[in-house]
C-alpha cells in the first residue's frame, strides 16, 4: 500500500474528506501538522489516522519526519490544501522525487508580483502594478499611473489580509493602507491600480498535467470597501461565449505559469466581455469552495488528484455533468459583545441546507469585518434552481439573528 503524506492538513473544513477519500482508493494517509493544529483537529474527529507532529511547518521541520517515513513507507505523494504549504510541499516532493508542480512555478504564482509580470510577458491584459518597499515608492507609483483607485496588498498572503483601497494621491489612505499590514510586510508589498468588475473564481486539477475544468464560481463581497467574499455560487451563471472565454483565458495563465500537479484555483475579474486574471493558486478553493463543486458535480475534491499518486484510472474524474447548483452564504453581524444567537436551528432543518458553521460563542467581540477569519459563521445549500437557490441562502442569513450589546 502507498503511503500520502498530508502536511498542513489538519483542518476540519477538509482535512476529514481528503483522509477518507485517500482512504477509499487504497492509500495510507498520514497527517503531518503542529501540535496545537492536530489538538484542534482531533478535538472535532473521531476516525484513526496515523499523525506526526512538526514543531513548525518549515521545510527542515518536514524533512526530518518525511525523511524518517520514507524509509518504512512507499510513498506516493506529498499533498497539502494549505496555502502556506503549497511551496514547501512542492520543494519536499522535488527532494522526495515525487510528483508536484515544480518548486520554482508554485513559488512564482505565491508571490502576487512575479505572477503579475509572468502573466503580462505571456500577452496577458494586467492591471499596472509594482513591488514597493515604502510609502514613497509607493506615491511615486501612483503618480506614474493614470488610474483614481489603488490595491495594497501583501506579496504573498492570503484571506484578504492586509488588503486595501486607496485614492489617488490620498496621503493619509496609503498611510492607512502600510499601517494594516504586518510589520515584515511594510517593507515589501504590492501596489497595482484597481480592477473594476465581477470576481468569479475557477476550479479545477491537473491530470496528465494538463487542466481539467471543474466549473467556475461568482463571488460576492460583504458591503461597503471590504474585500471578504460574503458568498459564494457555483456554478456561476453566465453565458457559454462568456464561459469559453474565461476558460480559454485560465489555461493560457496556467500554461505560462507552468503549474503540472495537484488542484488549481484562479480568481478573475469580469469587466463587460472583458477577462483579467487575478491570482492563482495550486490548491484547492478554499471558503468551501471544493466542496461546492463536490455536490455540484459529482466529482469528489481529493479523489480526482490522489487517483493519480495511487496510478489508477481516472476516466470517472475527468468526465462529469452538473448535478446541483450549490452555495455558500456568511453570516453578517454587527460589531459588539455577543449575547446570542437565534434562528440557526430552523436553518438546519431545512432539508436543502448541507451544514452550517458558527465561529463566535456567547461573550465574544466579533469585529467588522475586513479578512476571512473574522466572518462568524456561514450556510450551505443546494437546489436545481439558481434563482431559488439565492432564495434559500438569503432567507437563511436573515433568519440566523447574532445579538450584540
Amino acid at each position: 500500500m502507498k503511503t500520502l503524506i498530508l502536511f498542513g492538513c489538519a483542518s476540519l473544513r477538509q482535512g476529514p474528506r481528503a483522509i477518507a477519500q485517500a482512504k477509499k482508493i487504497g492509500l495510507h494517509p498520514i497527517l503531518i501538522d503542529t501540535a496545537d493544529n492536530i489538538a484542534l483537529f482531533n478535538a472535532g474527529y473521531d476516525q484513526t489516522v496515523e499523525q506526526h507532529v512538526v514543531k513548525d511547518k518549515s521545510y527542515k521541520a518536514a524533512y526530518l519526519i518525511i525523511n524518517k517515513l520514507a524509509k518504512s513507507h512507499n510513498l506516493a505523494a506529498i499533498y497539502t490544501f494549505e496555502e502556506y504549504s503549497v511551496e514547501i510541499c512542492a520543494k519536499l516532493s522535488q527532494t522526495f522525487s515525487l510528483p508536484g508542480s515544480s518548486p520554482e512555478s508554485v513559488s512564482l504564482v505565491r508571490d502576487k508580483s512575479l505572477c503579475r509580470n509572468c502573466l503580462r510577458e505571456a500577452g496577458m491584459l494586467q492591471p499596472l502594478s509594482a513591488r514597493v518597499t515604502s510609502f514613497e515608492e509607493a506615491t511615486l507609483f501612483m503618480k506614474r499611473s493614470a488610474a483614481d483607485l489603488y490595491i495594497i496588498k501583501p506579496i504573498d498572503a492570503a484571506g484578504s489580509q492586509g488588503v486595501s483601497r486607496i485614492e489617488r494621491d490620498n496621503k493619509q489612505q496609503l498611510s492607512l493602507a502600510i499601517a494594516l499590514l504586518l510589520p515584515v510586510q511594510q517593507k515589501n508589498f504590492l501596489i497595482e491600480e484597481f480592477v473594476s468588475g465581477n470576481e468569479y473564481s475557477i476550479e479545477g486539477f491537473f491530470h496528465q498535467e494538463r487542466p481539467v475544468f471543474l466549473g467556475i464560481t461568482s463571488k460576492s463581497l460583504f458591503p461597503g470597501d471590504s474585500f471578504v467574499e460574503s458568498m459564494h455560487v457555483f456554478p456561476a451563471k453566465l453565458s457559454s461565449s462568456l464561459q469559453k472565454n474565461i476558460l480559454h483565458q485560465v489555461k493560457c495563465a496556467l500554461d505560462a505559469t507552468q503549474l503540472t500537479v495537484g488542484h488549481f484555483h484562479v480568481e478573475c475579474w469580469l469587466h463587460d466581455e472583458t477577462v483579467i486574471i487575478g491570482e492563482i493558486h495550486n490548491r484547492p478553493g478554499g471558503d468551501y469552495i471544493h466542496l461546492l463543486t463536490e455536490i455540484a458535480t459529482g466529482i469528489e475534491t481529493y479523489t480526482s488528484v490522489f487517483k493519480q499518486f495511487n496510478s489508477l484510472p481516472t476516466t470517472d474524474v475527468t468526465s462529469y455533468g452538473q448535478i446541483y447548483n450549490v452555495g455558500i452564504r456568511y453570516f453578517n453581524a454587527s460589531p459588539g459583545k455577543l449575547s446570542s444567537i437565534t434562528g440557526i436551528d430552523e436553518v438546519n432543518e431545512h432539508p436543502n441546507v448541507i451544514l452550517t458553521e458558527i465561529n463566535v460563542k456567547k461573550d465574544d467581540h466579533i469585529q467588522l469585518i475586513t479578512q476571512s477569519s473574522q466572518r462568524v459563521g456561514c450556510m450551505i445549500a443546494k437546489h436545481n434552481s439558481v434563482d431559488e437557490l439565492l432564495e434559500l441562502l438569503d432567507w437563511g442569513t436573515k433568519r440566523v439573528k447574532f445579538e450584540v450589546d
